[in-house]
């Protein structure tokens, strides 16, 4: 090696290793995380198998609380109000038994002469150039 530099080939050599030993497939099974083989300073959390126990009937009684719960979550979403439901692919919402209002939406703009016949102003046709919004 001259220097700090590497050569081409070198590179391409250690690239190799690193690939090799990262990606070599070699699975090595691990046994559970104890105190024993543990990194120095690491918390490890052991729990008694009473601990574990009551861990698991908490874990049953909320799954039973929420299959017998009157309202979940999604539900009062969904009618309350708050959140708008899902369209379909139709366009429409079958489960809304509400009929769709029929509406029109009006837009009107001021113009002068100097809009109309010389184009003075930067007014254009479009609807975000409207002084007026009226909905019938």
């Amino acid at each position: 090696m001259a220097g700090a530099a590497f050569s081409h080939d070198e590179l391409r050599g250690m690239m190799q290793l690193f690939e090799s030993s990262g990606s070599s497939g070699d699975t090595t099974t691990r046994g559970s995380v104890g105190p024993s083989n543990a990194a120095p300073n690491q918390k490890v959390s052991i729990k008694s198998a009473a601990q574990m126990r009551r861990d698991q009937q908490a874990r049953e009684v909320a799954e039973e609380a929420k299959r017998d719960a009157i309202w979940d979550g999604d539900d009062f979403k969904k009618h309350s109000g708050v959140a708008m439901p899902e369209a379909t692919a139709g366009g429409a919402d079958k489960s809304d038994p509400r009929p769709a209002p029929e509406y029109e939406v009006l837009y009107r703009q001021e113009l002068s002469a100097n809009d109309m016949f010389l184009n003075l102003h930067d007014t254009d046709p479009s609807s975000d150039r409207c002084t007026d919004i009226t909905v019938k």
